[in-house]
This record gives C-alpha cells, structure tokens and sequence, in this order.
C-alpha cells in the first residue's frame, strides 16, 4: 500500500491460495487474474488442510468430471455441477463439457455424443 507521496507505506499479502487483483484493489482467485502476464510469478508457500492444496481456491475431485472441493480459509465444500456440466481446471466454474477440454470429460467420452457425418434432409433428434 502507498501514501499520498506514493512511497510504500505497508505491504499487503493475501491469504494462502488468493492473488492481488490490482484494478479492484482485493484478493480474489487466480482463475481469471493474470499474475504471469504482468510479471507476478512469486506464490507463497501452500498450507493445506484436510482436501484444501491451499487455504484457498478450487480443484477437481480425482476420477469425477462434475465435482470439485472449494476451500475458502480452509474449509472444504464439495460442489456438484448441475445440468451435465464439468468443472473447468482453468476457468474455476461449471462449464460445457467441450469448453473444459478435461481429458475424460468430453461430451463425446461422457455421453458418447457424436456429430452428424452427414449433410442433408436427414433429421436428428
């Protein structure tokens, strides 16, 4: 944090698993916060509790496609996507199965969903 001269005047650290969004000025999670692409590569040490890798955040429930534990201040939740969606390693939500792109968990591995091969009159239900 900087005073009005703009000298650091206190250093703020987020909890274990949050990054500093500097736009909102907070802490949120990493999914859509660009550390590596402004030049932030530093993490602190994890310190995980119970199912939580870190205090904070989100990851996927092994040999599930629509499950995943949330953690915040390392309480663990398990979460269950609804309507035939897959938890996205990258985004940190509930997403298509094809937009995921988690091995195992296509539309095509899940359902076995295939597209048409053929153009025509022919109608698919």
């Amino acid at each position: 944090m900087c005073d009005e001269d703009g000298n650091l005047a206190a250093e703020f650290l987020c909890q274990d698993g949050l990054v500093y969004e500097p736009i909102s000025k907070q802490c949120g999670l990493p999914f859509k916060i660009d550390c590596i692409g402004t030049g932030r590569t530093k993490i602190q040490e994890p310190q995980p509790q119970g199912n939580c890798q870190r205090l904070n955040g989100k990851w996927s429930v092994p040999d599930t496609c629509d499950q995943y534990i949330d953690c915040t201040s390392g309480v663990e939740r398990l979460v269950t996507c609804q309507n035939h969606l897959v938890f996205d390693d990258k985004t940190g939500d509930c997403e298509h199965p094809d937009a995921a792109n988690r091995p195992g968990c296509t539309a095509e591995e899940l359902y076995g969903f295939t597209c048409p091969n053929s153009i025509g009159q022919a109608r698919y239900a």
